[in-house]
């Protein structure tokens, strides 16, 4: 009887295995599925946000409904110039169109004072908000004066800077700051009368974009102090006078115009620039009675200018 027990227990256990083998194998097999399906709708979500992204970051930089500034979401990079702190060499080519003008002068308004064409080129690194460049200006102007003598007059001016730059963005705003050492040479030729001198130069300049494709304002001012010496035959004290001082004002006021390229960002500009050099010997009336300049020279005019940053 006791063994009749054992085995009823024993087919009982058996049974009820069997029964319930089966559900908890489809209960397993069912959560294994339900895992593999959020893994794949995560991937998928994951592969749409790629290419949500690709697709915003195209728009932003080739249509022309988006922001034309370097390429960047204008949403987040609103700039004149859009380049958010990153790296870059850049060259530059400015053409100058002045007319010099001369302030009490000895032989007064008798000279046909024309514009002439200089010439400016830059070249420079930014290392996305620290940098330094090199500028060159040269400008060679000659025209006939009305007689009395002398039968021509003319201007040549040679500047070398070589300064390092500090640009900081704000908002709608780009502000960059310069100083460095500068050289100067003015020869003003009747008779011949030459400045030359090296010294400090400081400059600021500020620009502000209008909308959002690639348009802006700048404005920027410029100033030197050189310490050299004046040339010229018809000194008094001599020759060569030395210790002289030679203070310059520029500024320049315009428009521009931003655009990403296959080259690189291209900065076109329109600007009305101003200078005065201000030496007291060559403004002296006296030297001007002997036969000098006897006045300062300013210039005046238009400037188009073309960058390239890379």
């Amino acid at each position: 009887m006791l063994q009749l027990k054992i085995v009823s227990a024993w087919m009982a256990t058996i049974t009820a295995l069997l029964i319930a083998t089966p559900v908890a194998q489809a209960e397993i097999v069912s959560l294994s599925q339900l895992l593999q399906r959020i893994e794949s709708q995560e991937q998928r979500i994951e592969s749409l946000e790629a290419e949500r992204s690709t697709l915003q970051a195209e728009f932003a930089a080739y249509s022309f409904g988006g922001d034309m500034n370097g390429g960047k979401n204008c949403d987040s990079c609103r700039k004149a110039v859009c380049s958010c702190e990153e790296p870059a060499w850049y060259a530059g080519y400015e053409a100058t169109i002045l007319r010099p003008y001369f302030s009490d002068i000895a032989f007064g308004s008798t000279f046909d004072n024309d514009y002439g064409v200089g010439h400016r080129f830059t070249i420079g690194y930014d290392g996305g908000g620290m940098g330094i460049r090199a500028r060159y200006w040269s400008y060679r102007h000659s025209f006939p004066i009305v007689p009395p003598p002398p039968p021509a007059f003319g201007v040549q001016m040679d500047v070398l800077d070589l300064e390092f730059t500090l640009d900081e963005h704000m908002s709608e705003w780009d502000f960059m700051v310069a100083a460095g050492l500068r050289y100067g040479r003015e020869q003003v030729y009747i008779g011949t009368t030459t400045y030359e001198g090296i010294g400090i130069t400081v400059a600021a300049e500020a620009t502000h974009n209008i909308g959002c494709r690639g348009l802006f304002v700048v404005a920027n001012v410029r100033g030197s102090l050189l310490f050299g010496e004046v040339r010229s035959a018809v000194l008094a004290g001599g020759p060569v006078i030395d210790g002289e001082l030679m203070t310059v004002v520029e500024s320049q006021l315009g428009v521009g115009w931003v655009r990403e390229t296959r080259f690189g960002e291209l900065n076109l500009r329109a600007l009305a620039e101003a200078q005065g050099w201000f030496n007291d010997t060559i403004a002296d009336p006296q030297f001007g009675n002997n036969g000098g300049i006897g006045g300062n020279l300013g210039l005046f005019g238009l400037t188009l200018s073309a960058e390239l940053r890379y």
